[in-house]
């Protein structure tokens, strides 16, 4: 007799729906009979099962779910099994409780350490937004940045020298010499000093020429060779 497509298709539902029955049936038959426990507080679980425990605890399944216990809320029999100890549980309590708060202040210090890096990010940002252009001259170089001197320039009028054509009414140009006042741009001694910080430093010796972008960003002190203090402006460098 053969079956239809339909009828194949039931029986192969009632062949899985009884596998999983047979597998339910055992796991319970390996479980064995589940009994009700009655805590110290007088409430009562239904079919229990202990599934874990701790020198403070014991996790429960039961009908109508599942919780965590303290081994104190337990019959006495129970909490005889599970070693019970008054001094155990409180040396417990209180070495999880110094782990607990270690944890927190890691992911305190990890949090606070992101919002920095976010922070640093967002001020790089604005100050290269607001970077400008800035030739200077290494005066010494430190550990921290660049002690460094502003170069400046000054436009000067000199005395110059060119060639002019004149003609003298013969119709005959004839070239001439005349004296004029050029203007030029010359570097002029500067003894404004101002500090550099996150310069690349490899190889940087006293007296180079560096460029790049740089933002004011406050001030800096340090101690002159004749002892005194002194407080100059602060750049932090941005590439070109």
């Amino acid at each position: 007799m053969m079956l239809t497509g339909r009828e194949c298709e039931r029986i192969k539902k009632v062949k899985i729906s009884a596998s999983y029955i047979l597998i339910a049936l055992t796991i319970y038959s390996n479980l064995g009979h589940a009994d009700d426990l009655k805590l110290t507080n007088g409430r009562v679980l239904k079919n229990y099962r202990i599934i874990n425990h701790s020198p403070k605890d014991v996790m429960i399944i039961y009908d109508g779910g599942a919780e965590t216990v303290l081994l104190k809320n337990l019959p006495e029999e129970l909490r005889e099994k599970y070693g019970y100890n008054k001094e155990k549980m409180e040396a417990y309590e209180k070495q999880k409780s110094i782990e607990d708060a270690a944890h927190r202040r890691k992911q305190e210090i990890i949090k606070e350490q992101w919002k920095l890096k976010v922070e640093e990010k967002r001020r790089l940002k604005e100050l290269r937004e607001q970077a400008r252009a800035i030739d200077f001259k290494v005066k010494s170089v430190h550990e921290d940045g660049l002690l460094v001197i502003h170069r400046k320039w000054e436009t000067r009028k000199v005395p110059d020298t060119r060639t002019v054509g004149v003609s003298y009414g013969d119709g005959v140009m004839r070239s001439r010499q005349e004296l004029y006042m050029k203007k030029v741009t010359v570097e002029v001694p500067s003894d404004e000093v101002s500090f550099v910080v996150n310069y690349p430093m490899d190889e940087v010796v006293d007296s180079q020429l560096i460029y790049g972008y740089f933002t004011r960003i406050g001030t800096y002190d340090y101690i002159t060779v004749t002892g005194s203090k002194k407080t100059v402006k602060k750049y932090i460098y941005f590439p070109k």
